[in-house]
This record gives structure tokens, C-alpha cells and sequence, in this order.
């Protein structure tokens, strides 16, 4: 297991700085496959000994995207970090960060060193980066996207995204087959755990959007809805939130003509039509619960879980999480501002158990971790990436183009509602954040600088300079 952390740490490291557009089937597939190469060896894919250290299925992923940080960063410099969306609140997350763990170093080890939760190695420190790791991976691959933007080109990521959507769709087959049913009477078991689940939803998102050649195009399409069709049936209901605001999202914008699906009339009012009947659909089944409509099969239990969206008080697992939401924030104390120190999670009393679960909330865990200003920080940084957006659809005067920023918002939308119950989802920043740079890079859009000489009377250009940019190139005159 641990040379198989090694060589998906080196391919990971090579795609990071050398093909962009590939590196991110290794972020969204190799935690999955090393996940399953665990489960067949009888190893915990959260700790994997490594002398003093234990090890993830995320970290060689972290690995790369740190060394690709870097590469980029040095080749490009941070000139193309300004006036990108969000880059102000991504910064101010990363240092908060960094500052946090600084802190664990200099005066959190002895406390640390006794915590039986926390990694005892170096202190403790090894624990406070494992929780960023694992809390905010989603934020920091978006300084990624943004580095590499030159290098990144939507047609060139069809074959990455068809291969990711397979494995994923693969795997799920494997677990189907093997467990031979696809949900537990009691509704525990699911055949994709709930980050995979939220992957595959992104990914078939823009893999369903995306303009190939004509060849591939019916192929690639089918794929995406099998995918969120999959995903549907994984029963997870974060994801199912994150889809219903997704989908009302692009309704919004199909029908105010920010989002042309189709050149015909006719065809596009039938897409407007079919995504007002899922959306619909979608509601009316969340919603059953508290109707008291019965909803699927009672073998599933699916009725009693929509009632987590619903009435969260007549749903035991909901009721559990609102439980441990409380007792987190609670822990805080007086470091709301702050937030803990990073790596010293104490046991949680729950109902009469005490327990070290994660908080099951992106939000909660971002005012755990840095209090106030993390939060606030984290807020604000998903808010400026969905004003960049919506200003870029509201800029755009070609709709045949304006399905990347309109798609964004729809990932974000899906990402936001998928955090309730989970961490931020670990490529959709990055996926919205790419979107939002392709779209704002419209074709034909013309940059032209003039210079000249001023004198009594008259006035002389002596240069001028333009550029143009198309999808493919950026030609000077």
C-alpha cells in the first residue's frame, strides 16, 4: 500500500506541472482506487502506517497539487494571481491557515503529544496540517486552477472527464455486484460513499455541458446522464439538495436567456421544459416526507431520510448531526474568534456517547477550525467566485458561449448545498473556478493599447498594440 501511495504521489507531482488537463483524474479517481486497494488489503484508507507517521489516500493528490502550486507559481508568477475571482479571500484563507499551524508548532506540541486523537509525531504538527488536509483541500486547489489557467483548455479535457466518470461509474458496478443489492433495508449501505458521489455529480455536470466535436458528442452526453442518474440512485441526500439548487439554478438562467442549450426555438424550450419537470419532481419527492405522500419504498426508508430536508426533527440521523453541530461550536468557547487549536479535537458528548466523528458540515468545521474570521473568510470566498460569474453571464453577449460561467454558478450552487452535511466537495471550487476564467476569455475579444506623444496642438500615436484572443490562441498585432 505504501509503494502504491508512492507511485500515484509521482504520477500526480508529474501531471500537476506538466499536463494540467490530466492532472485532476488523478485528484478526483486516485483517492477512490488506492480507497479500494486498501479495503482489499483489510487497511483503514484514513491511516496507513508509515514509520511515526499515518497516511491518507488523499495525501499523494495533496502532494502533487502542492508541487504544482509551486511549479506554476515559479514559471508564471503571481501576476496571474490578481484580479482573479476570489484570489483575495483564497490568500487570506491560506496564510489564516498557515498561521494556525505555525502557532501548533511553537506552542501546541506538549499539549498535542497527549491528545489520543491527534498524531503524536513532531508534536502534533503532522495532526494540524492532516486537518487542513482534510477540511479545506477544496480551497486550495482553486489556487491550482488559477495558476495553471493558461494551461488548462476546456476541449482538452473531454477524454480526462470521460475517463473520471467511468472509473467512478466502474467502481460503483463493482460494489453493486459484490454487495448484490443496491440499497440496505435500512438505507446504511450505498454502493458510492458520499464524496464520490458529490465527484461524480460535478464532473457529469460539465461533461453534460461541455461542446465537443460532433463524433463524440452523443456518446459523451449519454455518459454524463447515466452518471447523474447513478448518482441519484446512491442515495445520498446531500447530493440530492445539491442537485435540486443546481438545477434551479439553471432553470433560472434558461429561462432569463442566459443559458442557450440549442440554436432551435423548439428544442430549446423542450430542455427548458424537461429541467422544469426534474426540478419539479425533485421538490415534490423531497418534500413527500413532510406531506406524509409516500415516497419510493418504505423497504429503502428514503421517505424517513428526506426528512432530514424537510422536518430534521422527525429524522434520528438528522437530529444526531444538529446534535454535534451544537456540541462543536459549543467547544469553541472563547476562541470564537480564533477558532481551536488546529490538531486538539476533543471527544464530543452525543446523545450519552462520546465520539470523535467529523462535524459532517463544511460550515461548522470552518468556524471550529478558525472561528469568525475563517468563516467569514470561507463565505465570502465562495461569494466572490458566483458575483464573477454572474457579472461574466451578465456581460456575455454570445449565449452559445455563456455556458461556462451559467455552469459554474450551477457547481457552486451544487457545492454549497453538498457542504451541509459534508466537507466541500475537493474539485468544485476548482471546476467553477475554471469555468468562470473560460468564460470570462470570450472569442474575438480585442485588447488595444495606445501610447502617444503629447505636444502643443497635437496629438501623435506612435504605437499601437492589439490583441486578440480566441479559444485555442492569443495572437498580437
Amino acid at each position: 500500500m505504501f509503494a502504491a501511495l508512492i507511485i500515484v504521489g509521482i504520477v500526480a507531482v508529474y501531471l500537476a506541472c506538466a499536463r494540467p488537463n490530466w492532472f485532476w483524474i488523478v485528484f478526483a479517481c486516485a483517492p477512490i482506487l488506492l480507497r479500494v486497494l486498501a479495503a482489499a488489503g483489510n487497511l483503514n484508507p484514513n491511516s496507513i502506517e508509515a514509520g511515526p507517521v499515518r497516511l491518507r489516500v488523499w495525501d499523494p493528490c495533496v502532494l502533487g497539487l502542492a508541487f504544482g502550486i509551486l511549479y506554476h507559481c515559479r514559471t508564471q508568477g503571481l501576476r496571474s494571481l490578481r484580479q482573479q475571482p476570489g484570489i483575495l479571500m483564497l490568500v487570506g484563507i491560506s496564510l489564516f491557515l498557515a498561521i494556525k499551524v505555525l502557532f501548533t508548532v511553537l506552542f501546541g506540541g506538549a499539549a498535542l503529544s497527549v491528545n489520543g486523537i491527534a498524531n503524536p509525531f513532531l508534536g502534533g504538527t503532522v495532526a494540524a496540517v492532516g486537518e487542513i488536509r482534510d477540511s479545506f483541500i477544496g480551497l486550495i486547489a482553486p489556487i491550482y486552477a488559477i495558476l495553471a489557467a493558461r494551461h488548462l483548455k476546456m476541449f482538452r479535457m473531454m477524454l480526462p472527464l470521460v475517463i473520471a466518470v467511468s472509473v467512478i461509474l466502474l467502481l460503483a458496478a463493482i460494489q453493486v455486484g459484490v454487495a448484490g443489492q443496491i440499497w440496505s433495508n435500512n438505507a446504511q449501505f450505498r454502493f458510492l460513499a458520499a464524496d464520490e458521489t458529490a465527484t461524480l455529480t460535478v464532473l457529469s455536470f460539465v461533461l453534460l455541458f461541455l461542446r465537443p466535436s460532433r463524433p463524440s458528442r452523443i456518446p459523451s452526453r449519454f455518459l454524463a446522464l447515466v452518471a447523474l442518474g447513478v448518482a441519484v440512485l446512491a442515495n445520498h441526500r446531500c447530493v440530492w439538495l445539491g442537485m435540486l439548487l443546481s438545477g434551479a439554478v439553471l432553470l433560472v438562467l434558461v429561462a432569463f436567456g442566459k443559458l442557450q442549450l440549442s440554436r432551435d426555438r423548439s428544442v430549446r424550450a423542450l430542455y427548458m421544459a424537461a429541467i422544469t419537470l426534474v426540478v419539479a419532481l425533485g421538490v415534490t419527492v423531497v418534500c413527500s416526507g413532510a406531506f406524509g405522500i409516500q415516497s419510493l419504498s418504505d423497504s429503502n426508508r428514503i421517505g424517513q431520510r428526506l426528512l432530514a430536508i424537510t422536518d430534521p426533527g422527525q429524522d434520528p440521523t438528522a437530529s444526531w448531526r444538529q446534535e454535534l453541530w451544537r456540541q462543536r461550536i459549543e467547544q469553541v468557547g472563547d476562541d470564537w474568534l480564533w477558532g481551536r487549536q488546529l490538531g486538539d479535537r476533543r471527544l464530543s458528548l452525543v446523545g450519552a456517547n462520546w465520539v470523535a466523528f467529523p462535524d459532517h458540515n463544511a460550515y461548522v468545521t470552518a468556524f471550529e477550525l478558525g472561528g469568525v474570521l475563517l468563516l467569514g473568510l470561507v463565505v465570502a470566498y465562495w461569494g466572490a467566485l458566483a458575483a464573477k460569474a454572474v457579472k461574466v453571464v451578465r456581460m456575455s453577449n454570445l449565449p452559445a458561449f455563456s455556458w461556462q460561467p451559467a455552469l459554474a454558478l450551477a457547481v457552486i450552487a451544487m457545492s454549497l448545498g453538498y457542504s451541509v452535511a459534508y466537507d466541500f466537495p475537493s474539485i468544485g471550487a476548482a471546476l467553477a473556478t475554471i469555468l468562470v476564467l473560460h468564460g470570462s476569455g470570450l472569442p474575438l475579444s480585442r485588447n488595444i493599447r495606445l501610447s502617444y506623444v503629447m505636444r502643443p496642438g497635437v496629438i501623435q500615436p506612435v504605437k499601437v498594440a492589439a490583441q486578440i484572443r480566441t479559444p485555442n490562441r492569443t495572437v498580437e498585432l
